[in-house]
């Protein structure tokens, strides 16, 4: 049996943004114990305060500053803890190249070179930053120009969650890497259905996740305001659930149109509920506008666990199976503006829900996309 560290910031912990993220990291460290490696995790963050801890679990408060965090102290005590605890392994996700970030790993690899660590990247970060023009994140992304050929010099394992991240990492560095999806809980999996809804004069749609401008959603309500909210002989009625820099403009939107309905943020049944009794769900549309052009999103694992069909514009590789039917890809023709909503329309006419394509997905989600099932070839992988 071997021991893992998992070190994580995930943000401010009172944004439902970062509740994705939260979840995700407190689910691979239970998937890791799950395998028989005693994991312990260490989460950083403000507002933290609303987390428990446990076991497990240890979170730090974080004062944020103007270039994020306060690495200084996180890393710290980051490194207290990794000395106490003497893993095997140490599982980062990526925070930039901050400067006391490149310490910490450069010191727990001097000390202690038997140890594995391993980054988790899960965007082209110089890109993503200057999709949106600000002070700090032209800060952040010249910070992270300058310093993160020492990072991924100094580390063992870069684990990306698209082959796109992957390759360009491999130009970055000669430091191996590994594409890893992300994943779901094996217990987030629906096998008992409801009743095929579509048989009613509505027709019930979804989209749950960060409300960013790459989400594309407004262009998509647009769309559906000219065709008078109807999808063949069917009323759409558009769920909207998730937080984010744009909830304001969905906040209006809903107030603008009595068929558009904004929740804000819900998590645990709630959220599982309202998805279950959803016909379709919705992927983010605009990836493109962040300079990606392959995803690997929690919501589309979550709409899959529960077994409803969805649409996304992004290639994931997990879901590049021709048994799904019940999803599709559809890549923007090279530009973010390129949307062709026509065809989200005509797929979800063709694809709405029924209990024959729910056990499909349920299938699929058991069998490919659980982190016991990820992170066992992680495991393989890293000769654990």
């Amino acid at each position: 049996m071997s021991r893992i560290v998992h070190i994580s910031v995930i943000g401010n912990a009172n944004n439902p943004a970062s509740s994705g993220v939260h979840s995700k990291v407190l689910a691979q460290i239970d998937a890791f114990n799950d395998l028989g490696h005693e994991c312990k995790g260490l989460i950083g963050g403000s507002n933290i305060n609303v987390c428990q801890s446990d076991n497990d679990v240890n979170y730090v408060d974080l004062v944020r500053s103007f270039y994020g965090y306060g690495f200084k102290d996180f890393f710290g005590k980051a490194y207290k803890f990794v000395t106490q605890y003497q893993p095997d392994v140490v599982y980062i996700r990526y925070p930039l190249a901050k400067l006391y970030f490149l310490k910490f790993v450069a010191k727990i690899k001097r000390e202690n070179p038997h140890i594995i660590i391993v980054i988790e990247k899960q965007s082209l970060e110089v890109v993503e930053l200057l999709s949106t023009f600000s002070l700090r994140n032209m800060a952040l992304a010249s910070q992270e120009l300058f310093l993160r050929k020492y990072v991924l010099e100094t580390v063992d394992y870069i684990v990306c969650v698209t082959e796109e991240i992957a390759r360009h990492n491999a130009r970055l560095s000669t430091t191996k890497t590994f594409v890893m999806g992300n994943g779901i809980e094996s217990k987030a999996i629906e096998t008992s259905f409801l009743e095929n809804s579509n048989n009613d004069a509505t027709l019930k749609l979804i989209f749950v996740g960060n409300l960013a401008k790459w989400t594309s959603l407004k262009d998509f309500i647009a769309y559906l305001a000219k065709v008078d909210f109807r999808i063949d002989d069917k009323v759409v009625i558009l769920n909207i659930v998730g937080g984010g820099n744009d909830e304001d403009v969905y906040l209006r939107l809903s107030k603008s149109f009595e068929n558009v309905i904004y929740h804000g943020f819900l998590h645990g049944q709630s959220l599982n509920d309202l998805i279950r009794h959803s016909d379709f769900c919705l992927g983010s549309f605009g990836n493109a506008k962040r300079g990606l052009s392959e995803g690997s999103n929690l919501k589309l694992r979550l709409y899959c666990a529960l077994g409803i069909p969805f649409v996304y514009f992004d290639y994931d590789a997990d879901f590049d199976n021709r048994s799904l039917n019940s999803c599709v890809l559809f890549r923007p023709a090279h530009t973010p503006d390129s949307l062709d909503f026509e065809f989200v329309l005509k797929h979800i006419s063709l694809h709405k829900r029924s209990i024959i394509n729910s056990i499909d997905l349920v299938e699929f989600a058991k069998l490919n996309l659980t982190w016991h099932v990820k992170l066992s070839k992680l495991i393989d992988e890293l000769g654990l």
